[in-house]
């Protein structure tokens, strides 16, 4: 997203310049348009608040281009198009990901704009460049479900392992790890990921395999472990 400085200067500079000749002289010629739209933008901001996209899209489109493509306007177009459906979703998406090409955080718009279009192997690819850029293995979690829809299961248990490595205990790891075992149909390593949590992790009941790992012999094994436990406390 913009700088501190940048917000000031988007959310400071109009109000003062309105009244103040000096100041606009020192505005660019976008920045000016800005100040003379500025009535129309905060009435799109306060549609799009008010969960009224079409009408703030409606408002939006009427806007000049030079302020359209700002990068304020076009993560408020994204905002706006959440409301309205996949496809004008994605089409804001785009805009915003030509338009802040230099931004480190515009990977993380990319990756939700090919998930969006169900890209899965373009999605991975993605998910690994904003990973060697930022340098944080963390990311890796983030192309496990692209993986697992590619049949690409042992890719997926490395991103895990990546993972890992830098937060060993993260609940989102862990809810990752048992997804992709249980994809994987391996209930005895679900039922060692278990044992070693001392509980299912939040969110394991929504996985599809789940269910049929509880059925499984390593599955009825763990809840008699889990009984037996309880029995003994």
């Amino acid at each position: 997203g913009e700088s501190v400085a940048d917000s000031l200067r988007r959310l400071v500079l109009p109000a003062l310049a309105a009244s103040n000749r000096g100041l606009q002289a020192t505005l660019s010629a976008a920045e000016l348009q800005q100040l003379e739209f500025a009535d129309d933008i905060r009435e799109i901001s306060d549609l799009q608040r008010r969960d009224q996209p079409k009408s703030a899209m409606e408002l939006f489109r009427r806007l000049p281009d030079v302020i359209r493509k700002s990068e304020h306007l076009l993560r408020l177009q994204v905002r706006i198009c959440r409301g309205l459906g996949p496809d004008e979703l994605s089409a804001a998406l785009l805009e915003l990901v030509e338009g802040c090409a230099d931004d480190p955080g515009v990977g993380f718009i990319e990756i939700e704009r090919l998930e969006l279009l169900g890209k899965p192997a373009e999605t991975a690819t993605a998910v690994d460049r904003l990973r060697d850029r930022i340098g944080d293995p963390y990311l890796s979690l983030l192309k496990v479900e692209s993986l697992l829809r590619l049949d690409r299961a042992e890719e997926a248990s490395e991103a895990v392992a990546a993972a890992k490595q830098v937060s060993e205990g993260d609940a989102d790891v862990a809810l990752t790890d048992l997804r992709v075992r249980l994809h994987r149909k391996d209930f005895a390593g679900v039922a060692e990921l278990l044992d070693g949590l001392q509980q299912s992790p939040e969110g394991a009941a929504g996985i599809p395999e789940y269910q049929e790992f509880l059925q499984s012999e390593a599955g009825k094994a763990w809840l008699q472990r889990q009984v037996n436990q309880s029995e003994a406390r």
